[in-house]
């Protein structure tokens, strides 16, 4: 039994974007159990490479944080510029959740040595 799985569920190299299917035309999608037919859109996972119908794999990962078939958590495998991307991110985010901060201490350090004579705050 499992190998047949495997024969029906090939490895294929990662796709980051979605491609048609042109070359596997015996591929099938394990989440609807259809056939992936030549032209429709799939993708495959990475790490385990195993390809998906790309609505099929999108409905399923809303859900889901894992592989359908082997259940590698697809979380743990996220390229490094898109981690990145998301240090970044975060960065930017806690820079402006501290700006508020910043303010408030500019303002009393101003109150607290008499600058605001020079900076009126109230026009």
């Amino acid at each position: 039994m499992i190998q047949s799985v495997h024969k029906i569920y090939k490895h294929y190299g990662y796709a980051t974007e979605v491609k048609d299917n042109e070359e596997h035309e015996d591929d099938y999608c394990l989440v609807c159990l259809s056939q992936i037919c030549k032209g429709e859109k799939a993708r495959s996972l990475p790490l385990c490479n195993y390809r998906y119908h790309t609505d099929c794999i999108g409905a399923w990962l809303k859900n889901h944080t894992t592989c359908p078939l082997c259940r590698n958590k697809i979380a743990n495998h996220i390229p490094q510029n898109q981690k990145q991307v998301k240090s970044l991110g975060e960065s930017l985010f806690n820079l402006i959740q501290s700006f508020p901060d910043l303010l408030v201490a500019i303002l009393y350090m101003m109150i607290l040595f008499g600058i605001t004579e020079s900076f009126p705050l109230v026009h």
